[in-house]
C-alpha cells in the first residue's frame, strides 16, 4: 500500500457522491453549513456558486469546486434567483415531485462530500 493510501485508510476518509441532478428552470439552492467538505462538478450548462462574504463564481461545464470545512453556500442558475433550503429540495426529489423543471437550458451537476470517520490528530514534539 502506498503512503497516501495508508494515510487515507488511517483517517477513514469516505467520499459520498450525490446522484446526478438536472435543472431546467430558474433554480437556486441554499446549502447549510455542516461538518463535511463538499464538492460540485458542472457536467452540462452553467451555474453560480456563492460562499458567505465572497463574490459569486460562475461555473461552466467541466468546472469543479471543492468547499472545505462544510461552509454554507448558494448554488443558482442566475443572479437574483430565490434559493430554497437544500433539505426542502431533497424532500421534493424523494417525493418524486422535483423542483426546477421547465423549458430553459439544462444544467447538470454532480456533487458530494467527504466524511472523516475519526478526527485527525496532530502530534507536537517538544525538546527537553
Amino acid at each position: 500500500m502506498d503512503v497516501l493510501s495508508s494515510i487515507l485508510d488511517s483517517i477513514k476518509l469516505k467520499a459520498i457522491v450525490y446522484s446526478q441532478t438536472r435543472f431546467s428552470a430558474q433554480w437556486g439552492i441554499d446549502v447549510p453549513q455542516d461538518s463535511n467538505s463538499q464538492f460540485w462538478r458542472v457536467i452540462k450548462g452553467s451555474c453560480y456558486i456563492k460562499l458567505p462574504e465572497e463574490k459569486a463564481i460562475k461555473m461552466k461545464a467541466g468546472d469543479f469546486i471543492f468547499i472545505p470545512h462544510g461552509s454554507s453556500h448558494l448554488l443558482y442558475s442566475k443572479p437574483g434567483n430565490i434559493c430554497v433550503p437544500a433539505p426542502q429540495y431533497v424532500r421534493s426529489l424523494q417525493s418524486k415531485t422535483p423542483m426546477f423543471q421547465g423549458d430553459e437550458e439544462e444544467t447538470v451537476l454532480i456533487g458530494g462530500h467527504f466524511e472523516f470517520a475519526s478526527p485527525i490528530n496532530t502530534v507536537s514534539s517538544s525538546s527537553s
